[in-house]
């Protein structure tokens, strides 16, 4: 299947409802690692030296929605990398895509963002854009699913080495023109940290466990940025 595009910024934008990690400016190879990448959204907490040398995945946490009740799809992610809030939108993205739920879709974005967001990928609107994500991901399974369970496998803070090789400067200047519209002055001093993370949705298919990552043979590229001390999903 021919790889989906993810944002081509020009003149005119256009956006694909759905974000892969051949989305990015080029193909990374195995040994472009982000040395570099610990995300410390709250200084201090982590401070462990051996640990600040480790690469991603190697302080893996589970959240559970027994626990979290926030969440109902079971998270795994680098705490080190992502705080909690960070992995629950994550969680509840791909819940709003299991249930076509549009208010906690929205709610993931800045406000307007993604009604803003959605026009630019042709959409109506959040609805609707929510519906096309959904048959995008339908085309590439090729059945009805529920995903049940998401592994975060990395993340990439626009401050590293490897952050050349995503979106962020193309996302910037969304941004930019949604805030112009908006007449929002303050909206580009007040992001305070972006990230990618690379996510493998997995799910139940006709008695056989799968992922969205093995069948498009790629994870699935989110973007967070922290606005204002609250995290949003961008992309």
């Amino acid at each position: 299947m021919k790889k989906l595009s993810c944002i081509i910024l020009a003149l005119a934008v256009s956006v694909s409802s759905i974000c892969f990690t051949s989305c990015k400016k080029e193909e990374k190879n195995s040994s472009s690692n982000h040395d570099n990448a610990l995300v410390h959204d709250n200084p201090g907490k982590d401070d462990n030296a051996s640990e600040k040398e480790l690469p991603y995945g190697a302080t893996i946490v589970k959240m559970l929605p027994e626990n979290f009740p926030e969440i109902n799809i079971v998270t795994e992610y680098d705490r080190r990398f992502l705080s909690e809030d960070e992995a629950a939108l994550v969680s509840n993205y791909f819940n709003a895509i299991n249930n076509n739920d549009t208010e906690l879709f929205e709610s993931l974005y800045y406000e307007g963002y993604s009604e803003f967001y959605a026009k630019l990928a042709n959409a109506e609107n959040t609805a609707s854009f929510l519906q096309m994500i959904k048959a995008e991901m339908s085309e590439i399974i090729q059945n009805d699913f529920v995903f049940d369970y998401l592994l975060i496998n990395d993340c990439v803070r626009h401050t590293d080495d490897a952050a050349a090789t995503y979106l962020f400067s193309e996302l910037d200047a969304i941004i930019k023109k949604f805030a112009d519209e908006k007449g929002d002055t303050s909206l580009m001093n007040s992001i305070n940290s972006r990230k990618v993370v690379l996510v493998e949705a997995y799910y139940e298919n006709d008695e056989e466990y799968s992922s969205l990552s093995n069948v498009h043979g790629e994870d699935m590229a989110i973007y967070i940025y922290r606005i204002n001390g609250k995290a949003y999903i961008v992309s």
